[in-house]
């Protein structure tokens, strides 16, 4: 490595200027359809450049998580410790820090967590994150014991502002109210007293036989290989059907996965119900997002968990199931304001973020329970959200009246 000052190599530039690029495509197209051509061209460059360094597209983005998205996670990381723990303008600096990244879905971080996804069922990827992934996250854990829960958050955060649409935010004050239930948590780390309330965890109750068995086949191919490699062939074998079948129901791959996509939003509304109404209903909102949290990071949810992963993944490049995720969100975010109290006819921008960072956070734990970072048992999730949802319940009716 070159001495501070010193300039680089003109090669090294060169790779660094492609890796920039590579990281601008993976946000855009995704990280399943890393193309040479594509980067090369939005590097300006010719796809000589980037054969001469890399042999395929798994040594790029396996130098892209070594060279820039695993330190991009530490040093997030580490941002997120101080900010919760530290003190004077420091730990106001790191707050600062944390919100510009969000307010403009930092690129690197975004990719980082889709590399962490889709590594998973790539062999080659989980060679490399996997190990080093865990050497950093143990370490951080070792400063912050509630680092995994508090990272869930922002890691969901990033999904949704791509596979939803939900960027143009503010965050500063929804990072200030996390940091603060951060602090509490390390200062008070107490046991929750809460009633763990049972969310049905299945789709297939809202939707017709002939659905219910497609929806066991793209649940399963989509959890191996993806969304962009599940062909209709494909699903239509493990369903025991003929294609020409599956198209006499879905116009084509698109139509299937805007359907399947919807009715998995569909089965959470439904869930939310069991929690929202009725004996089952929860006294809090804290109450409410423990119970999710603890249903939905089972062994027995991991493959709905992984479906809604991917799909969201899939979305932040596919303008149809971007907008079913927009139009959840929204209305998920005006639901969550009735069930606290909250009087609004329509959920604003000022409100979004605060309501968004108990939503995004399942997502952010169906990527790192895929790592075995967290799990349902989590004992310091809960208390997280518990101070989490009381500043929340401070704070929102201020934003409200503002």
């Amino acid at each position: 490595m070159p001495k501070p000052g010193q300039a680089l190599p003109k090669s090294e530039v060169t790779r660094q200027l492609l890796l920039d690029a590579a990281i601008e495509e993976i946000v855009v197209s995704g990280p399943d359809k890393v193309s040479f051509t594509a980067i090369a061209k939005r590097a300006g460059m010719s796809t000589g450049a980037l054969y001469a360094r890399y042999e395929n597209s798994d040594e790029l983005v396996i130098d892209i998580w070594v060279e820039r998205a695993l330190p991009g996670i530490t040093d997030f990381a580490r941002a997120v410790i101080t900010a919760s723990v530290g003190s004077g303008e420091e730990l106001e600096g790191h707050r600062k820090k944390i919100s510009h990244k969000l307010d403009n879905a930092d690129a690197t971080l975004t990719v980082a967590v889709l590399i962490m996804i889709v590594s998973r069922r790539n062999e080659a990827l989980l060679e490399v994150v996997n190990p080093t992934c865990d050497v950093v996250m143990r370490e951080l854990q070792a400063q912050l014991p509630v680092i995994c829960a508090a990272l869930a958050h922002y890691f969901g955060i990033l999904l949704l502002i791509r596979g939803a649409g939900l960027g143009g935010l503010h965050w500063a004050g929804a990072v200030g109210v996390l940091s603060d239930a951060i602090k509490t948590s390390v200062e008070n780390p107490v046991d929750v007293p809460v009633t763990n309330v049972q969310i049905p965890t299945s789709v297939l109750a809202i939707i017709d036989e002939f659905e219910n068995v497609m929806f066991r086949s793209v649940c399963d191919v989509i959890g191996r290989v993806g969304v962009e490699n599940a062909t209709i062939a494909r699903i239509a074998r493990m369903a025991q059907v003929n294609p020409a079948t599956v198209y006499t129901h879905y116009e084509n791959k698109d139509d299937l996965l805007i359907q399947t996509l919807s009715n998995v939003l569909e089965s959470a509304y439904q869930d939310d119900s069991v929690l929202y109404e009725g004996g089952a209903r929860v006294d809090s909102l804290a109450q409410f997002a423990i119970s999710m949290f603890r249903n939905r990071s089972t062994k027995e949810y991991a493959p709905v968990a992984q479906l809604r992963l991917e799909l969201l993944c899939a979305s932040g490049n596919h303008d149809d199931l971007r907008t079913v995720m927009n139009d959840f969100y929204e209305k998920r975010g005006e639901s969550d304001l009735i069930f606290a109290g909250i009087e609004k006819e329509k959920i604003n921008e000022e409100l979004l973020p605060y309501v968004l960072l108990y939503r995004a956070f399942i997502y952010g734990v169906f990527v790192l329970s895929s790592k075995d970072f967290i799990s349902s048992d989590d004992k310091f999730a809960p208390i997280l959200i518990q101070n989490l949802m009381k500043l929340l319940g401070r704070t929102i009716p201020t934003v409200v009246k503002e």
